[in-house]
């Protein structure tokens, strides 16, 4: 056996000598056209040229695979040698056996070969060569062309048919294994081409089984019945090897709290015992390193315009969560397939939602794939279940609601009374602005509005099942969600002439019976050189009718009213002023509150410098929890705007109080996010490393724990994972 295979690796001599010479003449090519001054008169972008010699050396590997592999059995039969070769004293299976130990060490030498003297010969462009991370994809390939080159040299008859036969069943498999991964939602590790390469390896032991078939029970090669010892196996082999491989990924991928990393799409407890949430476990690295490298080294892309976490950073173990907020366990567990095709938006465009007594949970879910990607051309899938009987009330969609998430989102929302949950979908940004369409759902899935609701800025009453919005022409609507008509209770006085107009909803006050509302005109045509001036009302609109109250009047040019919220207790009212310093022209914030009963104004606290910012009332007290990043504006570079610090203050008209303490505020605002109160009166926080990214919305990025903070003793506690 050891003679036969240093005579079959001696015959393979001829291989080395391309390989070498292949090595030689790629870093040449690359020299000449590194230099080449057509290049940069056509305007062709040069650093592109060491990801083409990277890939051309590993596709002189894959050449190397098939052409070492090809030959292998075929040639000694088209030679008629294959008789004197069987007659030595040596099994079949063994000559199978030396045959290919000694062309896969021919292949792997040469590859070496390629690899090594191509990569030392280029210059200083050398490091950044892919071939570094793509040594697993190109590991799998090879064992794959050879596995294929093998097979067809035991079905061929010379190695002129073996070769293209190796070309087109290699392109077949590589097609099955590209349609698994990206049609059927079948991901191993996570990279794209190394799970398609993955795939392909896997069918390398059913294509060596059907090759030692052949070879042993195919006669010498020329009979028919090499074509029943060779394909059948070969199917039912790949068949079984798909099964596992899939269950072995499914079962790998499951849920276990303790492999949780990180967690995302929160929602608000609304006061409630139980929060959705998506946690994300099994990271990998989606873009490699020489693609991102040269995104982040390209001035054609914007910096703000990537996140190198998402494009470096994805999840394989994706489960929607219910958890509960007393005990911190989780009352509902669903897998959660990620698509991370799109590298530079991987976050879903879903939506869950916890009802606010703890019993029900609707969760959006993107379609299934075989392991524990999404499968494409699927509808999304709409849950309901009752959690404490883990009872699945609803599974399906809504008629007539869009099921596809191209350039949409959606977002659940249950009613107070828990009894009607609204699925609503819009686009992101476009013509639509914040314009949904709602359909409106009983708890058991049935529809119990007959059609869909169209409105801009809907969101519930705080203690009744109804939604407040904007119609198109602009009127303040009061909806149902059953067909009951809507009821207008406010409409605007009609505009003036050359007068551009915005109404915006700012709060809807925690009795239900006051809703505060902006309004903004400015003129179509402003003089030339002159500042737009912006006249700001604001309203206070009683919800069971009547005339509405102007609170607030200011001509902004601006300072600018940007949110407002009502304290748990109805009094007072406070808002969010957006301005800029003169002549620095640095904007800042600064908040104030609006006394309901004597329309008193006063300022809290000191101005900020702008940033994220956001309001959550304190339930049943007059404070209010006011979040906020600051940012220098006036940087320029990468990453865009530098993080200053932050704020995360208890305020009420007196003033406010620093939380956790005057001496943690601002570094706990830069690694927290607030979300809501829960049911005890713990303000629930979203925790990640202080960041120097701008996030607009920092709740819904990806974060480290879900956490709880005591407003009264300023303790923390961690509740997941």
């Amino acid at each position: 056996m050891k003679s036969l295979f240093v005579k079959e690796f001696r015959q393979g001599r001829s291989l080395l000598i391309f390989a070498a010479v292949m090595a030689l003449l790629i870093p040449v090519c690359y020299l000449v056209l590194a230099r080449a001054a057509f290049l940069y008169i056509a305007g062709y972008d040069a650093a592109w040229l060491p990801v083409i010699a990277g890939f051309a050396l590993l596709g002189l590997s894959f050449f190397i695979a098939i052409f070492a592999s090809a030959g292998l059995f075929c040639s000694e039969a088209h030679r008629g040698t294959l008789p004197i070769l069987f007659a030595l004293p040596l099994s079949r299976g063994r000559i199978w056996l030396a045959k290919l130990l000694a062309g896969l060490t021919l292949t792997i030498v040469a590859s070496l070969l390629v690899l090594v003297v191509g990569g030392a010969l280029l210059p200083g462009p050398c490091g950044d060569l892919p071939v570094r991370d793509h040594l697993a994809d190109l590991c799998c390939s090879i064992i794959f062309l050879f596995a294929v080159g093998a097979f067809c040299s035991s079905l061929s008859r010379s190695v002129n048919a073996a070769i293209p036969a190796t070309v087109l069943l290699a392109g077949a498999i590589i097609a099955g294994g590209a349609t698994l991964r990206f049609y059927y939602g079948a991901p191993l590790l996570g990279p794209p081409w190394l799970d398609v390469a993955l795939w392909c390896a896997c069918t390398s032991p059913a294509l060596l089984l059907g090759s030692l078939l052949v070879v042993v029970r195919g006669e010498l090669l020329q009979s028919a019945r090499k074509w029943l010892f060779g394909v059948p196996p070969v199917l039912l082999a790949t068949g079984l090897i798909v099964l596992l491989v899939i269950g072995v990924a499914r079962a790998t991928t499951r849920y276990h709290r303790s492999n949780v990393s990180e967690v995302s799409q929160v929602s608000d407890p609304n006061g409630g015992e139980g929060v959705c949430l998506l946690s994300h476990g099994q990271p990998f690295q989606v873009v490699p390193r020489w693609l991102l490298s040269l995104m982040v080294n390209d001035e054609s892309i914007h910096p703000g315009a990537l996140d190198l976490d998402q494009l470096q950073r994805a999840y394989r173990a994706n489960h929607t969560v219910v958890l509960d907020l007393v005990s911190g366990r989780e009352r509902s567990l669903a897998r959660f397939p990620m698509d991370y095709q799109d590298w530079t938006h991987p976050s879903p465009p879903v939506s869950a939602a916890c009802s606010r007594d703890g019993r029900l949970a609707a969760i959006i879910t993107q379609p299934a794939g075989l392991t524990w990607g999404v499968r494409q051309n699927r509808p999304l899938k709409l849950q309901i279940v009752e959690i404490e009987r883990k009872k699945l009330l609803y599974s399906g969609w809504p008629e007539k609601a869009p099921s596809d998430i191209y350039d949409r989102h959606f977002d659940l929302s249950w009613s107070p009374s828990g009894e009607h949950l609204v699925l609503s979908s819009g686009s992101y940004g476009g013509m639509g602005g914040d314009k949904r369409t709602m359909y409106f759902l009983n708890k058991d899935g049935s529809q119990s509005r007959s059609g869909p609701l169209i409105l801009r800025s809907p969101g519930w009453a705080l203690k009744e099942d109804m939604i407040y919005g904007f119609d198109s022409n602009d009127n303040l609507c009061r909806a149902y969600p059953d067909d009951r008509p809507t009821e207008i209770i406010w409409a605007p006085q009609p505009k003036p002439e050359g007068v551009e107009r915005s109404l915006s909803p700012q709060a809807l006050s925690p009795d239900g019976k006051s809703f505060a509302l902006l309004e903004a005109m400015w003129p179509e045509k402003p003089e030339p050189g002159a500042r737009r001036s912006v006249i700001q009302t604001l309203h206070l609109i009683p919800t069971a009718g009547g005339p509405s109250e102007v609170i607030w009047q200011g001509v902004s040019s601006p300072p600018t009213l940007q949110d407002a919220a009502w304290s748990g207790t109805n009094r007072f009212l406070y808002l969010v002023m957006h301005s800029w310093h003169e002549p620095s022209r640095r904007p800042f914030h600064c908040l104030l509150s609006l006394d309901r009963e004597s329309h008193e104004i006063t300022q809290i606290g000191p101005e900020v410098a702008y940033g994220p910012i956001a309001l959550i009332p304190r339930p049943r007290s007059d404070q209010i929890v006011l979040w906020c990043l600051e940012y220098d504006w006036k940087h320029e570079g990468w990453p865009g705007p530098r993080l200053l610090g932050g704020h995360l203050a208890l305020a009420d008209p007196d003033g406010w109080r620093p939380l956790p303490s005057a001496e943690e505020s601002s570094r706990f605002a830069m690694e927290h996010g607030p979300i809501g109160f829960d049911h005890r009166g713990r303000l629930i926080l979203l925790r990640r490393e202080q960041s120097t990214r701008l996030r607009e919305e920092p709740f819904y990025a990806l974060h480290d724990r879900l956490e709880a903070l005591d407003l009264d003793t300023g303790e923390v506690e961690k509740i997941y994972p």
